[in-house]
């Protein structure tokens, strides 16, 4: 049996960010089946916009938590380093890696055995020629995010690709970016506790029409506004729900119109249990994304999460639809097409808890994750 050694979580995401991904819950799963996990939280790589208020309100939510090492519980430790957010600046970058190796090797390691586990490509290289696995798992295309300098990005992804063991990726695209040998293919899954969360049945106790209901960021760069918009005025005999936050906390143009709709509901953010006990009012859940590069390479958790709440899907016809098991989802390849499903699926009805716990039954994260370290021996 291998030894346990500490891991330490490269992630792009901050533990206490809005909505949790994939790093929070294999972090969990990882901390559940005994590892020590020193989470690294977001270092930024999307450079802010300064007159930007949420981008402000991170900033100084950083500077204020910076260089902490706050312990969770036995396993999970919350790292809060401080980097100068301009990582494709060849200068600053390298200064952010020698302050990140000596805060890891002063008050981290202290001489001790260690594996990595990153989701992006920034780590400092002593502390990777130390380790004794480099794990890398890639769930995005990052170089395509908006404000993330892609060709700095794919050049130092490349160069750090050298030096890992195992790659884990969550989209089949994604599988052509990497060395065939030691690339893995493994989904997004589900957080299974969420099935048995109680419906919050007061904030829609006024809405007897059904409920087509999305739920996460209401980006640009994902949401198809325009399919929305000629969904909403096609389908006005049900009520649309967006629960999430809008994008960089300003209301666009987009949005706008489509809030001038009486059957249209925009919430706003809400706590990841208290979204899965609204959504459980659905009469189905739509994933409305444009079908872009970016969202080529996604895995939509969303997916799974509308099954576990007792919801059917219909989707755009995006690349992670190819490799799923569709008995609760419905796939769109054009606008009428997306309408007409939207109706097929919410007569179809709501998932029986038996039928829901018995899908995914094989996407727990706890699963998941120890199939991975089967894999990469850690």
């Amino acid at each position: 049996m291998n030894k346990k050694y500490p891991l330490l979580f490269f992630s792009t995401a901050d533990w206490d960010s809005p909505y949790k991904t994939n790093k929070h819950y294999v972090a969990e799963a990882l901390c559940n089946l005994g590892y020590k996990v020193y989470f690294f939280e977001s270092f930024g790589l999307r450079k802010p916009i300064f007159y930007n208020k949420k981008d402000n309100s991170r900033i100084f939510k950083k500077i204020k938590k910076s260089f902490l090492i706050k312990k969770i519980n036995k396993n999970l430790n919350i790292v809060s380093f401080l980097p100068i957010p301009l990582w494709s600046n060849y200068f600053i970058k390298n200064i952010n890696l020698f302050f990140l190796n000596y805060f890891i090797k002063k008050f981290i390691l202290k001489d001790r055995q260690f594996n990595i586990w990153t989701y992006h490509p920034y780590v400092p290289k002593d502390i990777m020629n130390d380790a004794n696995k480099i794990i890398y798992h890639s769930v995005d295309d990052l170089s395509l995010i908006k404000g993330i300098n892609g060709k700095t990005f794919n050049l130092q992804e490349k160069n750090f690709i050298k030096k890992t063991n195992y790659i884990f990726v969550t989209s089949k695209n994604l599988l052509k970016k990497y060395p065939k040998n030691r690339t893995y293919y493994f989904s997004n899954v589900i957080n299974s506790n969420i099935i048995n969360l109680k419906i919050n049945r007061n904030f829609f106790k006024n809405i007897t029409k059904p409920i087509v209901g999305f739920f996460g960021n209401l980006t640009e760069s994902k949401l198809d506004y325009k399919l929305l918009l000629y969904t909403i005025k096609k389908l006005n005999q049900f009520e649309f729900i967006f629960i999430g936050a809008e994008n960089e906390n300003e209301r666009n143009r987009d949005l706008k119109k489509l809030d001038k709709f009486e059957n249209t509901n925009f919430i706003g953010y809400k706590t990841h249990k208290d979204t899965i006990k609204l959504a459980k009012n659905f009469s189905i859940g739509i994933i409305p994304f444009l079908k872009n590069k970016y969202t080529d390479n996604i895995f939509p958790m969303k997916y799974y999460e509308y099954i576990a709440a007792g919801i059917r899907v219909v989707s755009t016809n995006l690349s992670f639809t190819n490799d799923i098991d569709k008995k609760f989802i419905k796939v769109a390849t054009s606008k009428k097409d997306f309408v007409n499903k939207i109706k097929t699926q919410i007569k179809k009805g709501n998932i029986k808890k038996n039928d829901r716990k018995k899908f995914l039954d094989e996407y727990s994260y706890i699963k998941r994750t120890k199939k991975m370290i089967k894999i990469c021996k850690i």
